[in-house]
Parts: structure tokens; sequence; C-alpha cells
């Protein structure tokens, strides 16, 4: 088996997760954000993932986007499931899962070339 160094220089590589706080190799966020393959934006519509307002998010989101992962904290917790079947019309897949689990399949995902955008509740 051969071993690659990865480069981290890009702004969503991320290094460390804590909760309450995402470290990027960019800077540390305490609040949620919006990462795509290549920014990280504050996401300053909702504080907590129950405050998500989904139209809103429709709209944030690329045209191309595959994935649309979410981070909603410490712990899991559950999306509507009306909104789920409407972002998965519009053709997108939508995964839902704690921030750890998130932060770590983001990375995944970007490394194989997905175009991935992720909303984060550190």
């Amino acid at each position: 088996m051969q071993f690659q160094k990865e480069n981290n220089a890009g702004p969503v590589a991320i290094k460390a997760y804590k909760p309450g706080e995402i470290v990027f190799f960019n800077g540390i966020y305490s609040e949620p954000v919006l990462v795509s393959n290549n920014s990280v934006d504050l996401y300053l519509q909702a504080k907590e993932f129950e405050e998500v307002d989904y139209q809103h998010l429709l709209e944030a989101l690329p045209d191309d986007i595959e994935v649309l992962l979410i981070g909603t904290g410490p712990a899991h917790k559950l999306m509507p499931a009306n909104t789920m079947r409407e972002l998965n019309k519009k053709g997108i897949a939508v995964e839902v899962m704690a921030t750890r689990q998130a932060c770590h399949t983001l990375q995944v995902l970007i490394h194989d070339n997905r175009i991935v955008v992720a909303l984060l509740f550190p």
C-alpha cells in the first residue's frame, strides 16, 4: 500500500471538531457555517438546526450540487420528512447526521471530487 501526503491548504480542510467549535485550516468557527468545495461562509439565517428555513437554504445552494450534508450539532436530529422529499425531488441527495460525522463525510466527498455543500452546526 502506498501512502500520499495530503495537501490540506484549501479553505475547507477540517482540522478538528468538538461540540461548539469547528476548526478549519483557515479559522475556527463557533457559529453555523455553509461549506462548499471551495469556501466556508457563516450561515447567519439560523443559530440552531431546528431554525433552518429550507426554502432559504435551497435558494443558497448552487445549481450543480450533488450532495447536501447537514451536521445537526453534537447529536443527530431528524429533518422533517416533507423537507427531505422536496430536496430529493430537486435531485439533491440529503444526508443528515451529527456534525462530527458530517465533517468526516464532507472531507471524504470533497477528496472524491464530488460537488457537495454542508450546513454545519457546531
